[in-house]
């Protein structure tokens, strides 16, 4: 294989308790010896959480920092923590 070209794009956005992101990728390949293949894929994923927790963004690594949940998770006490559902 002599080169390999990559296009990438990726999108991340954050409604309240709401996240919402998704990706996609091409990478077409310089490998005329086995006809140049390609290759590509793409996810979305949304998610909720259920007892008000958000996402926030870290800019300066460029990443979702963790989950801060507003209470501990003690079930006897009514306490749940943080409950998120998501699907990919």
């Amino acid at each position: 294989m002599n080169r390999v070209d990559l296009i990438n794009t990726e999108l991340a956005m954050v409604l309240g308790p709401f996240p919402l992101q998704g990706e996609y990728f091409h990478a077409f390949t310089g490998a005329s010896e086995v006809g140049n293949p390609k290759f590509w894929g793409v996810y979305l994923q949304a998610s909720y959480f259920l007892t008000g927790e958000h996402r926030t963004y870290d800019a300066a690594n460029g990443i979702f920092s963790q989950i801060k949940p507003k209470q501990d998770f003690h079930p006897l006490k009514g306490k749940w923590g943080a409950w998120e559902v998501a699907a990919r």
